[in-house]
């Protein structure tokens, strides 16, 4: 299991997220991010969290899913307080 995949992402105030299968799109104050992931992982949005999730087993996957969930998160700091 990911340490790191299975942290929420809470969401502050003032950024919109939209989940489309595996599009996301982040926007925020400092601009809008929209990304493409991998099919391995599955992204929910609940309120003002997002959470993801391992769809298979085995090492790869639990790659993807760390990586997704950083990607994510780096996506909200980024449209808040900018790179």
């Amino acid at each position: 299991m990911s340490r790191v995949g299975k942290k929420p992402i809470l969401i502050p105030d003032g950024v919109e997220v939209k989940i489309e299968g595996q599009k996301a799109a982040v926007k925020g104050p400092k601009g809008e991010i929209v990304r493409q992931f991998s099919p391995k992982a599955k992204i929910v949005l609940e309120g003002k969290s997002l959470s993801v999730s391992s769809l298979e087993e085995g090492k790869e996957s639990r790659a993807i899913w760390g990586s997704v969930r950083a990607i994510l998160n780096n996506s909200v700091l980024g449209v808040t307080k900018g790179f």
